[in-house]
């Protein structure tokens, strides 16, 4: 029998997926300028980070899990595309993104 409530406080491994209730301050946050659509997320290895990124070529950084609406972040325009694909380091020190038709690599530092 399939039951979907069993995975419902499930702790995986990774997370990439920006639709969860633990990151659904992401979405519809009060304290964005504009609507946004998020493309590309990543929670940190030791479960204090989220780092996300929008269809506007956004990159936000937030506390791990983000369920308010009014959910502080910090936030950066990378570029004027998407972000594909995000991921920590494994020690959390940098965040890797990729994306955009040029195929850029960028790196920040997590401080």
């Amino acid at each position: 029998e399939k039951v979907g409530s069993l995975l419902r406080d499930k702790v995986w491994v990774d997370q990439t997926c920006p639709v969860g209730w633990a990151v659904s301050g992401l979405w519809n946050n009060h304290n964005y300028k504009h609507d946004t659509t998020l493309a590309a997320l990543n929670v940190g290895q030791d479960r204090r980070l989220v780092v996300s990124a929008d269809l506007d070529g956004y990159i936000r950084l937030a506390r791990y899990p983000a369920t308010s609406p009014k959910a502080e972040f910090f936030e950066d325009k990378v570029m004027s595309q998407s972000l594909n694909s995000l991921k920590f380091y494994y020690d959390d020190s940098y965040v890797i993104g990729v994306g955009g038709s040029e195929g850029v690599i960028i790196r920040w530092k997590v401080k």
